[in-house]
């Protein structure tokens, strides 16, 4: 089966570039995604590239998933509302790549019979 990002049952672990983990969630519109329990702490800041993370071993580690663009008044909320952009066009794809690790006993008949390098 295949779970997409914006699927209200997706978590997905992600990174900056500067080593800041956090979740990633859909936020309902379908169109944008938003950080799970972003606090007003956080060094998070609009322009943040994000990555999966490869924590939880759902996704490897090093997939660009969106940008951020928009976080609510920090002053205000212990929490705030960090939006992030998808970098796929969510609404409009047609396509999609499917990706998992491969079946280990696989590569070993591959490598048995010299296939695989």
């Amino acid at each position: 089966s295949v779970l997409l990002i914006t699927d209200n049952e997706s978590y997905v672990p992600v990174q900056t570039n500067d080593g800041e983990l956090t979740i990633v969630v859909d936020s309902g519109d379908g169109s944008t995604l938003e950080l799970l329990d972003a606090t007003a702490t956080t060094k998070f800041k609009i322009g943040d590239k994000l990555f999966t993370s490869g924590l939880a071993l759902r996704y490897l580690a090093g997939y660009p998933v969106g940008i951020i663009t928009a976080i609510s008044d920090k002053d205000k909320m212990a929490f705030v509302k960090v939006v992030v952009s998808p970098y796929g066009r969510l609404n409009n794809t047609r396509q999609v790549l499917l990706v998992w690790e491969p079946d280990s006993n696989l590569i070993n008949e591959a490598r048995a019979k010299n296939e695989l390098i």
